[in-house]
């Protein structure tokens, strides 16, 4: 079958398996060159459509990954009572939320942050994270009148599960 207006072949539909890969970069699957077995000649007078129909990748990755990001420490206090800091600049005294492994979008990782900072075990969330789409930022407000919350985002607790300094949402 070809195009009557310039009698091009019909389009070319392409499937990739790394598995094929000529070339792999930095000793993993997910990062290849691939050569045809059989090129696509197109003459320069004619145009086609190619695709890719199907690839298989083996390796991804979640945005959030065990024992890399996934950990929140936070402390809630009195307002006006700054949170706690030892000699080496790590919060003190705080709770700690762990986010499931996975893949998020925004407001489900503003939803499950609501959610689950949980004032000790009073059944109380005093957090609100929101996601604004106009400024692609999210905010955070306390919901518990004369408390706030402090978030340890810069330098959460080492854990030790993986070669990280720490296993932080800023991770």
């Amino acid at each position: 079958m070809s195009y009557l207006e310039t009698e091009t072949p019909a389009s070319r539909v392409i499937y990739i398996n790394s598995g094929d890969a000529t070339t792999t970069y930095g000793g993993i699957d997910s990062d290849f060159d691939f050569v045809l077995e059989e090129p696509i000649i197109v003459p320069p007078h004619h145009s086609i459509l190619m695709s890719v129909y199907s690839a298989e990748i083996p390796f991804t990755f979640y945005n959030f990954q065990d024992g890399i990001n996934t950990r929140l420490d936070y402390k809630i206090s009195p307002f006006g009572t700054p949170a706690d800091y030892d000699a080496n600049g790590f919060m003190t005294g705080y709770e700690t939320m762990t986010l499931p492994e996975g893949n998020y979008t925004t407001t489900q990782l503003a939803n499950f942050i609501t959610t689950n900072v949980e004032f000790g075990s009073t059944g109380i969330f005093p957090l609100k994270c929101l996601y604004d789409n106009t400024r692609i930022k999210f905010k955070f407000s306390s919901s518990v009148p004369n408390y706030r919350i402090t978030l340890a985002l810069k330098n959460g607790v080492a854990t030790g599960t993986k070669t990280s300094p720490g296993d932080d949402m800023n991770e």
